[in-house]
């Protein structure tokens, strides 16, 4: 019998539990309309990385509609505070109603702007984070990467999401259509940089679209 991924991923969403109805029903509105979500298996690691990091402060790279924000919101409760960054209006509006329905507004900030932009005016102001999570455009990991790790400390993680790229990046880029070819090179070129970075413990799984975990020493 052949068994593919996608059995596998069948097998393993069997054990996803959502945080709470409210969150089950953004979920399921959201991938009916193939809006982009973190895969289950990608939520249900990042709450074991939230239960054992216990992050107070929070930065997101790439706030989409505002679903992975809410879940760390509502997954760490407290006094918890999310700082999430998008650069599509449309999407940024969307994240605004989506954080106000799951009653998240007091603990999720979301600013619309230039991610390098708005990562530099965070570090000028002094803010510092916990926990990040990077999922925006994937050919500007490296930037996103150089800014945030100004912003964190030792004991810090930072999460880089689809870092496979529909298993694009293990495919050589010259191999490659030639439209992806940049973007198969940054990734690669990405993922060779951290995980020799000497401060820096990473990990590199093909969980979900593929994760980078990285533990800030």
């Amino acid at each position: 019998m052949e068994i593919s991924k996608d059995d596998v991923l069948e097998y393993i969403g069997g054990f996803y539990v959502p945080e709470d109805d409210d969150m089950a029903a953004l979920r399921e509105l959201n991938e009916k309309e193939n809006i982009p979500l973190i895969w289950r298996e990608t939520e249900m690691i990042m709450g074991m990385l939230l239960d054992i990091a216990q992050p107070h402060t929070i930065l997101e790279v790439g706030t989409a509609v505002g679903y992975s924000a809410c879940f760390m919101s509502k997954h760490l409760g407290g006094d918890v505070k999310v700082t999430t960054i998008e650069n599509d209006y449309d999407r940024f509006m969307q994240a605004n109603e989506n954080v106000s329905r799951q009653k998240c507004s007091e603990t999720v900030n979301l600013i619309c702007d230039d991610a390098v932009h708005a990562l530099k005016q965070l570090h000028d102001s002094g803010r510092m984070f916990d926990f990040v999570f990077i999922d925006a455009a994937k050919s500007h990991y490296s930037e996103f990467w150089d800014e945030a790790v100004k912003m964190v400390h030792r004991g810090s993680i930072i999460v880089c999401d689809n870092v496979l790229m529909r298993s694009m990046t293990v495919i050589p880029p010259d191999e490659a259509e030639h439209k992806h070819r940049t973007n198969i090179r940054n990734m690669r070129n990405f993922l060779e940089y951290i995980t020799n970075l000497e401060n820096v413990k990473t990990i590199v799984t093909e969980a979900g679209d593929g994760l980078s975990i990285s533990y800030i020493r």
